[in-house]
């Protein structure tokens, strides 16, 4: 028989990232000036675009990002 342990709420992914985005990436913005609504897409869009900026591989950048064809990452 297999019991399953509790998962805390951050285990949750979307809470988890509700509660990253919260505690790390609103101040973070906030201190550089970004102002107004950014979502998870912009983050993982400029996150991808610095990584490839700085001649990270491409299939790094895929694997982080999770697409399953290169071509879309090749898009970002």
């Amino acid at each position: 028989m297999l019991i399953r342990q509790p998962t805390p709420a951050s285990a949750n992914c979307r809470t988890g990232r509700v509660r990253c985005k919260r505690r790390h990436l609103e101040p973070a913005a906030k201190e550089i000036g970004i102002v107004g609504h950014f979502g998870w897409h912009t983050f993982l869009h400029t996150y991808a675009t610095f990584l490839k900026g700085n001649g990270e591989d491409v299939k790094v950048v895929q694997k982080l990002m999770r697409h399953a064809h290169i071509p879309v990452t090749l898009n970002v």
